[in-house]
């Protein structure tokens, strides 16, 4: 394996993805607004709720793997970080997407993968699509594979190749996830939101000083 990424690595890259292709006005992320991406309960599974000293520590673990860099720059009060698995793999954006929703959903079957990635990027069809997916898993450092057909399954689901096989999901899970309330989702959401809307009003008056 590429790299043998734990769980919440994983979690933390997949977001960074996510959001570069689904919202890149707001790309890329400070550590509040990727926190909240973590934990979302939409487009996830499993659902964490991770604490921010977590994901400062999978940041930490990124960047030295040089999936992840940081940047700052005039008018910004924080560190903004963006992925780099990209450009490490030279990947275009469909790649990507389908690299970044089996990192945030686990095993998937082409079907799903295709429906779910359309919020990232225009999958195109599912022979165009099923090519992508057989690049991913050629050459001599395959970043995804086919699983063989299990018990129930009427399809052969992919699984992305950076996570550690033995990073188990259940004890995973119950090691960094704990029990939400109904308002717990809604909380990320509109942290997420506020986060994304000051980063705008800091790039609009970054925009406006041009012409001062």
């Amino acid at each position: 394996m590429p790299h043998s990424l734990n769980r919440i690595e994983s979690r933390v890259l997949g977001c960074l993805i996510e959001k570069k292709l689904a919202t890149p006005a707001a790309y890329p992320l400070t550590l509040n607004a990727l926190l909240a991406a973590c934990n979302q309960k939409t487009n996830r599974h499993p659902v964490l709720e991770l604490e921010e000293v977590q994901v400062e520590a999978a940041l930490q673990s990124l960047r030295a793997r040089q999936l992840v860099a940081a940047q700052s720059g005039e008018g910004q009060r924080s560190l903004k970080f963006h992925e780099r698995l990209g450009q490490r793999h030279e990947l275009k954006d469909l790649p990507l997407a389908l690299l970044g929703e089996l990192l945030l959903r686990g095993e998937q079957t082409p079907g799903e993968l295709r429906s779910r990635c359309a919020r990232m990027v225009e999958p195109g069809s599912i022979d165009e699509l099923q090519q992508v997916l057989d690049a991913l898993a050629g050459g001599e450092s395959p970043l995804i594979r086919q699983l063989e057909r299990r018990p129930g399954q009427s399809e052969r689901r992919w699984r992305q190749l950076l996570t550690a096989e033995d990073e188990s999901e259940e004890s995973t899970t119950q090691a960094i996830a704990k029990q939400e309330d109904p308002l717990q989702d809604l909380k990320h959401e509109v942290q997420a939101l506020r986060e994304e809307l000051r980063e705008m009003r800091e790039s609009f008056a970054a925009f406006r000083r041009q012409f001062d």
